[in-house]
């Protein structure tokens, strides 16, 4: 299951999820919530909204490091074949620090980054 396929057709996504676990569909699949709560919505930029919104499909495109994308591209391009995404394109430079990111969190990152693009795998 792909998350954007999740958003934009949440009822047919949820009727796949409930025949392949054997659970009859209800209409309640379709209620968001968390640990039997009312979910504030799939946003992770703080954005207020109720429910499912289309808009974190692409969102994220606007808010993604170069760093992560290299990360994902390098790591994990088995996921990115198997489930027909294509390789993340990188505008600006992996050194550039990121939002919010303290000198502390930088200097493991590009440490992660060498360390990680050099063998192709992450230390223990």
């Amino acid at each position: 299951m792909r998350y954007e396929d999740l958003l934009i057709n949440p009822e047919a996504v949820m009727r796949r999820v409930a025949e392949y676990i054997d659970i009859p569909f209800s209409p309640q699949l379709l209620v968001p919530t968390a640990l039997d709560a009312a979910w504030p919505g799939n946003s992770s930029s703080g954005e207020l909204f109720e429910g499912i919104s289309r808009r974190p499909i692409a969102a994220w495109q606007a808010d993604i490091h170069p760093l992560e994308s290299a990360f994902v591209n390098l790591l994990f391009p088995h996921i990115l074949r198997d489930f027909d995404y294509e390789h993340w394109s990188m505008s600006g430079s992996i050194y550039r620090p990121a939002s919010q990111e303290n000198i502390k969190t930088y200097i493991k990152n590009r440490w992660l980054w060498q360390l990680t693009s050099r063998s192709g795998i992450l230390p223990p």
